[in-house]
């Protein structure tokens, strides 16, 4: 919300980078998620804090949009991270909480997770649509149930191909006793 001028002067003051929350593309899960901005404000917030000279650094959840828009959530996160042009992307994966809002829709049949295959391929998705001019992508969090961390564009394919080995059964998956929020 800060202005380009107001997020000059923070650099001014000390401050290199900002975290934004992006979670995904899609504005209809963004809506759903009462995220409070569209896609392409989102990607305005981004433009900005990189004109101001400011590292920035984006946050996305995998998951987020459920097992029936997962794909199109991971396609449109990509294409909007191809926009942002973030020199990192921090990919987590969301964790149904009891009393949350979602876990209530979950409940309710309203909303189904992916499962960890799912979840895969969905990250798989948002990597190929991904094209970063010089940054990471990381899943590297312990939501996550696969850590990958390379850096884009030149390691795009590596990325895919180590979740086709996961989802081949070739590399283990973190099991959901270690996974935290």
């Amino acid at each position: 919300m800060k202005s380009l001028q107001e997020l000059v002067e923070l650099r001014e003051n000390g401050l290199d980078k900002i975290y934004l929350g992006v979670e995904t593309g899609d504005d209809e899960v963004r809506k759903k998620i009462n995220k409070g901005s569209s896609a392409q404000q989102c990607l305005e917030m981004g433009k900005k804090v990189k004109d101001a000279g400011l590292e920035l650094i984006v946050m996305v959840l995998l998951g987020v949009a459920g097992k029936v828009k997962s794909l199109d959530h991971a396609r449109a996160t990509g294409k909007l991270l191809s926009d942002m042009d973030p020199s990192y992307v921090a990919a987590l994966t969301v964790i149904l909480i009891p009393g949350t809002p979602l876990w209530e829709d979950h409940e309710r049949g309203d909303f189904e997770l992916p499962d960890e295959q799912g979840l895969l391929i969905e990250m798989k998705e948002m990597i190929a649509h991904t094209n970063l001019s010089n940054g990471i992508f990381a899943s590297n969090h312990a939501s996550n149930y696969l850590s990958v961390k390379v850096h884009l564009p030149e390691g795009k394919q590596e990325a895919l191909d180590l979740i086709d080995a996961a989802l081949r059964g070739k590399i283990g998956l973190k099991p959901e006793w270690l996974r935290a929020f």
